[in-house]
């Protein structure tokens, strides 16, 4: 891994960089700036790393409006992501060893009880009876022995046949 961030973050802040480029910003007051993407208007704080958008609320990573303010801003994108996604962190989470686990055979054996699908509940209302049409060749087989069933007559006119 090289830079700052993990690759995961600096492949996304590649793709939100493009997309950024369309962003009209326009200042508000301090670090607050008003963002506008495809007809749509949100609100960016900088300072406190918020967008109306909620995704870098959500994701602790600047969404496509909060990098345009950056980026507007002329300041290090790599500031403004949470500490949780710099490469130093991620790997201090992976300095402990990460034991192989062994096959389910090898396993502890338990005897509780196993789980039980969920109960079938019966919807309220009349049910169903309209089924559809089975297709030629479609359904219950024919048992060798049975005779098919005969076609039904077809109505005719009691007047004139």
């Amino acid at each position: 891994m090289e830079g700052k961030l993990v690759p995961y973050v600096t492949k996304l802040f590649e793709r939100i960089e493009r997309a950024a480029r369309h962003c009209i910003v326009q200042v508000s007051r301090g670090d607050s700036y008003e963002v506008e993407l495809n007809g749509d208007t949100v609100l960016v704080d900088i300072g406190q790393m918020t967008c109306t958008c909620y995704h870098w609320q959500l994701t602790r990573i600047p969404c496509v409006h909060g990098f345009a303010c950056i980026l507007d801003k002329r300041v290090d994108p790599e500031d403004f992501v949470d500490v949780h996604y710099i490469r130093q962190k991620y790997l201090y989470a992976y300095e402990e060893l990460v034991k192989p686990m062994p096959g389910p055979k090898h396993w502890e054996k338990h005897h509780f009880t196993e789980p039980l699908p969920p109960a079938v509940r019966v919807m309220p209302g009349r049910p169903k009876l309209k089924k559809r049409k089975l297709e030629r060749g479609e359904g219950a087989p024919e048992s060798s022995g049975r005779h098919p069933k005969p076609q039904k007559r077809q109505k005719r006119c009691g007047n004139c046949g």
